[in-house]
Formats: structure tokens, C-alpha cells, sequence
């Protein structure tokens, strides 16, 4: 890889605005129709790993390494489910 151009941008002493925010995708339960609000980390790989409230119960039956208190809610990145990642309470930007 080699550098083009170079573009020195002139200093700003405003903060930072977010221009775009992608919209959450809808994720649906592995086993129901209802949204995903947790994703286990190991079923994932499986095609079982999104799971709603109602459904947790199902979790128990994969025989998984994780259990259910430890899984990790849906938010809206693309590392949901990637190394622990819980999201940021300063992404919640409406």
C-alpha cells in the first residue's frame, strides 16, 4: 500500500456530531417470531444463538458452555455477540 495525497483538514475547536447512525436491524428468536434481546456467544455458530425472554428456556436445552445469566443483550453494532461487547449507554442517541 502506498500514500497518494495527503489532506491536512484545518482544526476545529467544535465538537464532534454524529452525521449518520445506521437503524438496528430487526433480529428475530432462533425459535419464535418474537425480537432477540440476547445472543449467545457460542450458539451463534450453530444458528441458535438469538434468543427473546420467553425463549431463554431453550438455551438450557443446547447443552451450551454458557449459561443463560451470562448472555449478551442485542444492540445495535456489528460486534453484538463479539468478545463480551454490551454496547455503549452513550450509543442510545435517539
Amino acid at each position: 500500500m502506498n500514500v497518494v495525497n495527503v489532506f491536512k483538514a484545518e482544526e476545529r475547536k467544535d465538537k464532534i456530531s454524529v452525521l449518520a447512525r445506521n437503524n438496528q436491524p430487526e433480529i428475530k428468536c432462533s425459535h419464535c417470531d418474537n425480537p432477540a434481546e440476547y445472543i449467545c456467544p457460542d450458539c451463534i455458530y450453530n444458528g441458535l444463538g438469538w434468543y427473546c425472554s420467553d425463549c431463554l428456556d431453550k438455551h438450557e436445552e443446547n447443552n451450551c458452555m454458557w449459561d443463560s445469566k451470562n448472555l449478551l443483550p442485542v444492540v445495535n453494532s456489528p460486534r453484538v455477540g463479539v468478545c463480551a461487547y454490551t454496547g455503549n449507554k452513550k450509543d442510545n442517541v435517539k
